[in-house]
């Protein structure tokens, strides 16, 4: 499939959004193969152990390069997007969580 013959209805930095299976649109299923395969994500690491550079984007803003954090392995969002609140968190089992978490869920989950 060559997506260049469609415009995206969203776009923002390497980031593109389609609608599909419309009038004069691509359909999801080419999407959905064409996704199959994730990205490469390339990390290189200065031998101090000091500094890394990336291409993951930003989750969040998908503009900027995210913050790789070392000692975990793991990418949070850019430093502008974390300045505005976003975090990632690692949520509980059900079973450890407290009762108002569990209230939460019943009402906006079950």
């Amino acid at each position: 499939m060559d997506i260049g013959e469609f415009k995206p209805q969203y776009e923002k930095g390497n980031y593109k959004y389609y609608y599909c299976n419309g009038n004069e649109m691509p359909l999801y299923t080419d999407f959905e193969k064409m996704c199959e395969e994730l990205p490469n994500v390339y990390v290189g690491t200065h031998d101090s152990g000091m500094l890394c550079a990336h291409n993951m984007p930003c989750c969040i803003c998908k503009v900027n390069h995210a913050v790789f954090v070392m000692p975990k392995g793991i990418f949070e969002p850019c430093w502008k997007c974390q300045k505005e609140g976003y975090e990632i968190i690692k949520r509980s089992p059900k079973a450890k969580r407290g009762i108002i978490d569990r209230i939460f869920d019943w009402i906006y989950h079950d």
